[in-house]
């Protein structure tokens, strides 16, 4: 049974990390749509694709191609940029803007052209303007082509924007640990202390919340797979920590109601936990609901 409330700790332990996780995550996507951060990502990413030679020499960050494709009306609707865009529709726009651009030199050595015509020896040398008159069965090949192209630059984007926020959320997590004084080696071994706060913590967490916070994601992945705008609300995660200060109000796992920590060795010890809170509100929710599956899983196999 000592190894059963061991699981049952960390599970507790897990589900509480990931109820921060889902917390600071809201607040950096609130903060990233409101300085645009997702918008920006985006013009960055296609400008970098569609520069020609002449503007990647001059040390331009963006494109005259990519400003025309992104204020393309199948891209931005009343002058707004999306959060994302699909490759289907990069690789049908883009396919115009070059098809009405005007013949250069500087055209035919861009990567994009490169990437239009690979494997079309006949279509490397010509200007863009007969591309209106191609088959259709050459331009839906020339089309996914580009599609496959931004795909795979995307996702090298998509590590660069999580990136980003990891260090955005590791600042976030560490100033809220600070101020609200949620230090990990603090709730670890209070948790340890009462094995019946963690078993009813993890009654509540393991269920309920972490169940509405998992469907949650998945319903945010669903929409970023369609290329729609979509944001983690923290009313789930806000449930769950007003459970938590609910069950365990003796325990005083956070707050600054014990006083400010004495002496340097403590401080030490405070600033150490706090590092360990950020770190763990950093690695992200979808971590914490693996990790969660994977004990959830163990817990089950153990008891059995």
């Amino acid at each position: 049974m000592a190894g059963l409330e061991h699981i049952t700790w960390l599970l507790t332990l897990v589900s509480f990390f990931g109820v921060l996780s889902v917390l600071a995550t809201a607040m950096v996507d609130w903060w990233a749509r409101w300085r645009g951060w997702r918008q920006a990502s985006l013009r960055q990413a296609v400008g970098r694709l569609l520069r020609s030679p002449a503007e990647q020499a001059s040390g331009q960050t963006g494109s005259a191609w990519g400003e025309a494709v992104l204020a393309h009306p199948r891209v931005s609707v009343g002058g707004q940029l999306p959060d994302s865009l699909a490759p289907e529709v990069f690789a049908e726009v883009t396919w115009q803007v070059l098809a009405k651009a005007p013949q250069t030199q500087d055209m035919q050595q861009a990567p994009v052209w490169q990437v239009l015509t690979l494997g079309e020896p006949e279509a490397q040398g010509q200007s863009s303007a007969p591309m209106m008159a191609l088959p259709d069965d050459q331009r839906q090949r020339q089309q996914a082509r580009l599609a496959g192209w931004f795909s795979q630059a995307m996702q090298l984007e998509t590590q660069r924007y999580r990136a980003r926020t990891r260090r955005f959320l590791f600042g976030l997590g560490f100033v809220l640990s600070m101020v609200a004084n949620v230090n990990a080696l603090r709730v670890a071994d209070g948790l340890q202390a009462d094995p019946a706060s963690a078993q009813a913590l993890e009654a509540q967490l393991g269920s309920e919340a972490m169940t509405a916070l998992a469907r949650q994601q998945a319903e945010s992945a669903a929409l970023m797979g369609d290329g729609l705008a979509s944001g983690p609300s923290a009313a789930p995660a806000a449930d769950a920590l007003q459970a938590l200060a609910v069950l365990v109000p003796q325990r005083q796992l956070w707050g600054w109601r014990q006083g400010l920590p004495e002496g340097w060795r403590m401080w030490l010890w405070q600033v150490m936990g706090c590092l360990l809170t950020a770190l763990a509100v950093a690695q992200g929710a979808e971590f914490w609901f693996d990790l969660l599956k994977r004990m959830t899983s163990l817990k089950a196999r153990a008891g059995a």
